[in-house]
Order: structure tokens, then C-alpha cells, then sequence
């Protein structure tokens, strides 16, 4: 039972934590708020934000007069008291990031053609040298590195179990770059991420449950935030929509027959590469099937088969999945094209970083 219980210490950063946290996700806001609204007293907030002021998180900006009578002074996140290098495969970016979510360098990297993991990590790690070379950074500021790769992902053992695009199995990447972040390395998918980012900085933002689909013309797949938290899954197979079942003997990838994104593709071979209405039934299936069984709150669609789409084309896609979709008319339920996620990811993996970094 003693294991349930945390200590005095863990229980002050967890405090700490959640003050932060609620700083970050409120413009400006003032001591008298902090009490106010989380139920804690007014010497803990004190005593909370000067630590959280000494550690450079927060700022002390002008003053207000909420109540017109007597001066408080706001406080706010400061974004850049924290940062870190982010890469990204899909856009084979390197970049810095304050913890804000702010892009402050971009680098573009070259890889070769089935890359092994320490080729990998030898270009990055070059990567990281000219980017602190650009923009110097005190290292006692920096949280660590994300790094962002398409397959199956153990986000908390930072292992890439397996990834047909990268031809890798079972690869450790916190080990690959050891020598220079020792553990401060960090590994996710890039649909998790360009959700995580939607949640964060974009479309889905309010949104309690946030469910996207990845629409490529190599594959579909899925992935969720529910209140702040990516989903992985069991065996770290969350979300692959591309692999339900249809009646079709066309062969997938995968071995198997009928999966959606096989019939999919077969479909943009033979009409040219075009989402036509075959294409957009098939999408709305999927689409319709994952809102039916998980009910999010917004339904982001993304991808290179829907940035194609012509605003009619557009509305159409979305009308064909609202009709399949069980009570729509009662399900409080927004769906959206998402066209704007190529660096979304790399800010995600910004709010991913500070989430653990200063897990609340």
C-alpha cells in the first residue's frame, strides 16, 4: 500500500508540475487565479512560483487590475526557458524547438537509401553539431532530442519494433545517440505527433478526445489523444485502420487479403492516382468505422490522398462519412481536412518532450 502513496518531495513537483502546466496553457494569469482555481493555498502558490521563476519557467510581465481596485502582477509561460532538437523522417527535418512549440532552426538532412541505425544516427548527430553552431544554446537548458520515424513504436522504451520503410527491427534509438543525450532521447510515430500537435497548437484544440487519420497512398492508419495522452495499444499497434477487413481477394502487404488501404491503392493504380468516388466510399467506410467505435469529440483527416481533394471534393468526402456515421445527428462530433501538418510534428514532439520532462 506504501507504493501509492508519494512522497513529500514527489508530491511538491507534482504541485509544481500542475502550476506550470496551468501557467503554460493560460496567456497571463495571476497568483490570485492560481489559488483561486486550483484549490491550493495562497503561501504554496507563493512559494511554488518563485521556485518555478528561479527555474526561469515563468515570467513576471506588467501589471493589471482585475478587480480595479488593487494591482496584481501577471505571470506568464516563458517558452524559451527550455529546448530541444527535433527530427522528423517524413519531412527529413532537423530543427530546434523551444518548449513553447516555436521553430527557431530549421535543417534539411540527406540520408541514403536503406539507411542502417548508426548511418542514422551519425547524420543527425552531425545535424545537431551545425544547428548549435547556428544557435547556441546553453546545454543546461536542453531537454534532449525527439526523434520522429514511421513503423511500430515503443514509445517508452524508445525501440523501433519494426518498420517496413526504414527496413529496421527492433532498434533502440536512445542507445544509438547515448554518447550525446545519455537518456534525454525521445521516440514517437508522426501521426501520433501531428496529433498530439492538433491537440496542442491546432484544430483540436478544447477537444478531449481527438482522433486522425492518416490518409497516405503507401498506407491509412490512426491515432488518438484522449485528454492530452497519445494511445498506443497493448503491443503498440494502436490504430491500424489501413488493415481492416473487406470482402476482396486483393493482397496486402501485410500477406493478408481485403485490408482497406490494399484495395485503396489498388484502386488509385488503376484510375491514374485519382480520389475518385470509389476511392472517397472506401475512405468514408474506414473513417465512419473508427468515429463509430471510439466516438472522439474531432475527426482530423490527413495526407497526401485528401490534400489532393477540391474544396467540393472536400465537403463530399466529409457528407459520405457523416452518413455512415451511427446518430450523427445527435453526436457532437466535428470532422476536418487537415492541410497544415507538415512541421505539426515536430511541435508535437515539443509538447510530447515537456509532458514528460514535467509530467503533471
Amino acid at each position: 500500500m506504501g507504493d501509492e502513496f508519494l512522497s513529500h518531495a514527489d508530491a511538491a513537483q507534482l504541485n509544481r508540475n500542475n502550476v506550470l502546466h496551468y501557467v503554460k496553457n493560460h496567456s497571463s494569469i495571476s497568483r490570485t487565479d492560481i489559488w483561486s482555481d486550483m484549490s491550493i493555498s495562497r503561501a504554496s502558490v507563493t512559494q511554488i512560483i518563485r521556485q518555478l521563476q528561479e527555474m526561469d519557467l515563468i515570467l513576471e510581465t506588467g501589471e493589471k487590475h482585475p478587480s480595479g481596485r488593487r494591482k496584481s502582477r501577471e505571470l506568464c509561460f516563458n517558452n524559451d526557458a527550455r529546448f530541444e532538437y527535433v527530427f522528423d523522417w517524413h519531412t527529413q527535418m532537423l530543427c530546434l524547438v523551444n518548449i513553447g512549440g516555436d521553430i527557431l532552426e530549421k535543417l534539411p538532412l540527406t540520408f541514403p537509401q536503406n539507411c542502417t541505425p548508426n548511418a542514422f544516427a551519425g547524420i543527425v548527430s552531425e545535424g545537431v553539431e551545425v544547428l548549435a553552431k547556428l544557435h547556441p544554446v546553453d546545454e543546461s537548458r536542453m531537454l534532449g532530442l525527439g526523434v520522429i520515424l514511421p513503423g511500430l513504436i515503443d514509445s517508452r522504451d524508445c525501440t523501433v519494433l519494426y518498420s517496413v520503410e526504414l527496413g529496421w527491427r527492433n532498434v533502440n534509438v536512445r542507445y544509438l545517440f547515448a554518447d550525446q543525450f545519455q537518456e534525454n532521447v525521445f521516440l514517437e510515430r508522426w501521426s501520433n505527433m501531428i496529433a498530439l500537435g492538433e491537440y496542442v497548437f491546432g484544430a483540436a484544440r478544447g477537444y478531449n478526445h481527438v482522433m486522425l487519420v492518416l490518409l497516405e497512398n503507401e498506407g491509412i492508419g490512426l491515432s488518438a489523444v484522449v485528454r492530452g495522452d497519445c494511445q498506443h495499444g497493448n503491443n503498440y499497434m494502436y490504430g491500424e485502420l489501413g488493415h481492416i477487413k473487406l470482402p476482396s481477394r486483393i493482397t496486402c502487404s501485410c500477406g493478408q487479403q481485403g485490408c482497406l488501404e490494399a484495395i485503396v491503392r489498388d484502386c488509385m493504380l488503376r484510375n491514374g492516382g485519382i480520389v475518385d468516388d470509389e476511392v472517397m466510399e472506401y475512405i468514408s467506410f474506414g473513417v465512419s468505422t473508427a468515429i463509430n467505435l471510439s466516438d472522439p469529440g474531432i475527426a482530423l483527416l490527413s495526407g497526401r490522398l485528401v490534400r489532393q481533394l477540391s474544396p467540393d471534393a472536400e465537403k463530399n468526402l466529409i457528407g459520405r462519412i457523416r452518413r455512415k456515421v451511427t446518430n450523427d445527428h445527435s453526436r457532437a462530433i466535428e470532422i476536418h481536412i487537415c492541410r497544415e501538418e507538415e512541421m505539426m510534428g515536430i511541435r508535437g514532439m515539443s509538447a510530447y518532450i515537456f509532458d514528460l520532462c514535467f509530467a503533471n
